[in-house]
């Protein structure tokens, strides 16, 4: 059916005149539309209305919102007349689709609108979206808005208010054993050298001289290398050096310089906490949050990862999609039906994953069975999976360890996969809005560690790879859809309830609040 209605007209009732003029491509003055594909949306305090079918006929039209709820009323029940029968809407939209609906679904779903192409909304208005969200129960739960994984200002803030503010590990303490051993690396706009001293600390500095900031690690031709061992710094600009304990021990010449102090101009040390062999750093050492593992490590029970040691490493690039949605993919098991249908389904089905219940704003953990098609054996009424690389099992590790694939997560993004005879880390670096490096590291008990040959890490890869392979094909093509007009709205499965929880937590460290609503309520 096929309604003719004067949009100009219906608003113009209403005391609505600043519309311009209609576009000439359009007619929009007496436009004939599907009424069903007109849609009314309140995006950023405006109405917008969108030709769902003819994205580059007529578009979106967008008019001040103010007090125009009768006039938005009136336009769609002018647009969209009786409803047919066959005509099926999204499950996330949880009214019928009559006009009045339409308006309702407006209301509630559509202010969290997140992205437009003609209106970016302002970082303070995300973060309340993001807050309204995180208060809702499970049942009513959506996405985050789109903005927050496009959007170069909101970027920014997160990454001032979340990313530095927060822990994240950059370091196993075994990638520098002995005195002088150093790893470095970029992380969010710091170049950072991790270090072992002579004392045997394990010690984390910014790689900025103090002097006029040139690499202390970099040789003169200005190349950083990825790791090796010194017995100190030198920075190769004028040769300030300084201890693998960052004092600054030679400022060249500097003694002519009345009042200097070379106690001022020592490394500027990374606040760094070091967990079960994980360095994990602080960068906002001025307004941090205390480092608390106590939930996670009484989650994973019987693994101790100080026993673990790494034993290979797949850098997977630099990736076109934003760090959120790698750690939301990570959290849920329900996409294991869809992306991981032929890989890791049949073995670890989705929807039997147990979830965390949320109690612990920072941290996550699910569990998921093996299925009976894939269980290798059935021990104290444990179905056990096979291991991933054949490994033996690590003392202290029993049939219901066997029995799982689990995964842990100590927000922002510190990511755990954990079998009893692999754990895979993965290594998130966010590098802008839409792009963030991904680096998996694979650790296997110290019992295992001279088992381990190229062929036990070719295994532990060849199960691995083809299964983030899955994701990130998904991932970057959402990446994409994101700047579409239709990203709005949006349910999430029970299953999906950490990234309500991920969105909590983003609410704790943009706003400083914490939401008590935990769990499915």
């Amino acid at each position: 059916m096929t309604g003719v209605f004067d949009l100009y007209g219906v608003l113009g009732q209403h005391g609505i005149d600043d519309l311009g003029p209609p576009r000439t491509d359009a007619h929009y003055s007496a436009v004939q539309v599907s009424p069903l594909l007109l849609r009314p949306r309140i995006i950023c305090g405006r109405i917008i209305f969108c030709d769902g079918e003819h994205t580059g006929g007529l578009g979106c039209l967008s008019i001040s919102r103010q007090s125009h709820t009768r006039a938005l009323k009136d336009a769609v029940g002018h647009a969209a007349g009786p409803t047919p029968r066959n005509i099926r809407y999204p499950e996330s939209r949880r009214q019928r689709a009559t006009g009045q609906d339409q308006l309702q679904t407006a209301d509630e779903e559509i202010a969290m609108t997140s992205s437009t192409r003609s209106e970016v909304p302002e970082v303070d208005d995300l973060v309340e979206q993001i807050r309204r969200n995180a208060e809702k129960p499970m049942e009513s739960a959506v996405p985050l808005p789109a903005q927050t994984y496009l959007d170069p200002e909101f970027y920014a803030h997160e990454k001032s208010q979340v990313l530095r503010r927060d822990w994240n590990v950059i370091a196993r303490v075994e990638q520098v054993p002995a005195a002088g051993d150093f790893i470095t690396l970029d992380f969010l706009d710091e170049p950072i050298v991790v270090v072992r001293g002579d004392d045997d600390q394990v010690r984390v500095f910014s790689r900025v001289c103090r002097h006029r900031f040139a690499d202390i690690v970099a040789d003169r031709a200005g190349n950083v290398p990825s790791c090796g061992n010194l017995d100190h710094f030198e920075c190769p600009y004028h040769m300030w050096s300084y201890r693998l304990d960052g004092e600054l021990i030679n400022a060249v010449d500097m003694t002519r310089s009345p009042g200097f102090d070379p106690a001022r101009f020592n490394l500027v040390e990374v606040p760094s906490q070091i967990w079960q062999g994980f360095v994990f750093i602080n960068l906002d050492g001025a307004d941090t949050v205390p480092l608390s593992m106590e939930s996670l490590t009484k989650q994973m029970e019987t693994y101790d990862l100080s026993e673990w040691r790494l034993v290979g490493t797949h850098d997977f690039g630099v990736l076109p999609a934003n760090w959120k949605l790698h750690v939301e993919n990570f959290l849920e098991f329900y996409h294991h039906m869809g992306a991981h249908k032929d890989t890791v389904e049949t073995l670890f089905p989705g929807l039997n994953t147990v979830v965390g219940d949320g109690d612990d704003p920072f941290t996550s953990v699910g569990r998921c069975p093996a299925s009976a098609e894939g269980a290798i054996a059935e021990v104290d009424g444990y179905l056990v999976a096979p291991t991933v690389t054949q490994l033996p099992v690590p003392p202290g590790l029993g049939p219901a360890d066997c029995a799982v694939n689990a995964v842990a997560t100590r927000f922002p993004m510190f990511m755990l996969v954990y079998f009893p005879d692999i754990t895979y880390w993965y290594q998130l670096t966010p590098l802008a809005a839409d792009s963030h490096q991904l680096v998996i590291h694979a650790l296997v008990h110290e019992s295992n560690v001279e088992l381990v040959d190229d062929e036990i890490v070719k295994k532990a890869y060849e199960f691995m790879v083809p299964v983030l392979d899955e994701d990130i094909g998904i991932l970057e093509r959402i990446q994409t859809n994101l700047s579409s007009g239709s990203t709005f709205g949006g349910a999430l499965h029970e299953q999906e309830f950490p990234l309500l929880h991920m969105q909590r937590y983003l609410v704790h460290m943009l706003t400083k609040e914490t939401l008590h609503v935990h769990g499915n309520v």
